[in-house]
């Protein structure tokens, strides 16, 4: 009896080695980060708006379920106070939400890398990819990815900030602990934010988040001024054993924040692959 001969690996063969052509889509990876960022937003918005106004009378779900787990109708103060720890619930939640899809970015963008390190060159047929998942914390991936690429890790401190508030809503209830304490007896979260200012000769105004129907005055209505936008370092401080509150806006300038710290990794992912070779094809793919 004749044994079946043991197949040879593909890196073995004689053949010439077959030839793959993989493409890159940064515009795909960047749309990973950026629906964390419409999904918090768009939540955000339902959430908020729809509890504006009036009190609700009732806290059952009357239509679906015969369940009562609290008084029913509900007394005005027990339902002022369900609204008000719902919109703070719905604000950590857009947080973490953010945090969530910044991190699966994070992790399609590590293989990206690797991937494009091979560009023109022999690799077995076994090879795969290394993987980041198994670190959850966006702020270690984030400059680890961009030390690797030659990119400016200096967001990270800032970015640490948010996974730390994150893991606090996630893992506290939403109460500063101990652990959480990063200054001081203090959880401080940190991030960058846009502020337009009304500009005439050394004075500058800060322009409201929304300008109202009266519009715009300068210090001295008869004189020329012009609108500035610069970039600004946000802090929020809360002491142990409370609570972790953003305001809608402070969230809203944080969605930006994680839309500009995509952008930056994308402009230094970008460097990297043409300096490596790789050719762009269209916006956003690299071949």
């Amino acid at each position: 009896m004749l044994d079946n001969p043991a197949p040879t690996p593909p890196d073995a063969q004689a053949e010439p080695s077959a030839q793959h052509i993989l493409h890159i889509d940064l515009d795909q990876l960047q749309q990973i980060a950026l629906i964390g960022l419409r999904r918090a937003a768009s939540f955000m918005a339902v959430g908020l708006n729809s509890t504006k106004g009036d009190v609700l009378p009732s806290l059952a779900l009357s239509d679906v379920s015969m369940w009562r787990f609290l008084p029913d109708p509900a007394p005005e103060a027990l339902a002022q106070e369900a609204v008000r720890e719902f919109r703070v619930w719905v604000i950590g939640n857009g947080l973490r939400e953010l945090d969530a899809h910044f991190n699966r970015y994070l992790d399609a963008v590590w293989p990206a890398i690797q991937l494009g390190k091979l560009h023109g060159q022999k690799v077995p047929w076994s090879f795969t990819p290394d993987d980041i998942s198994g670190d959850t914390n966006a702020s270690k991936k984030f400059s680890k990815i961009m030390q690797e690429i030659g990119g400016d890790d200096s967001q990270a401190g800032r970015l640490w900030s948010l996974t730390n508030a994150r893991n606090c809503l996630t893992h506290s209830a939403g109460i500063v602990g101990k652990r959480h304490a990063n200054e001081g007896d203090h959880m401080k979260v940190l991030w960058m934010g846009v502020e337009s200012r009304l500009k005439q000769g050394d004075n500058e105004v800060v322009i409201d988040k929304v300008i109202g129907p009266e519009g715009l005055t300068a210090p001295d209505p008869s004189k020329e001024a012009e609108i500035v936008v610069v970039v600004v370092e946000r802090e929020k401080v809360f002491p142990i054993g409370q609570p972790v509150a953003l305001e809608p806006h402070e969230l809203h300038e944080i969605c930006w924040y994680y839309s500009h710290l995509t952008g930056v990794m994308i402009a230094a992912l970008t460097a990297f692959f043409a300096a490596a070779g790789l050719t762009q094809e269209g916006p956003g793919a690299l071949t």
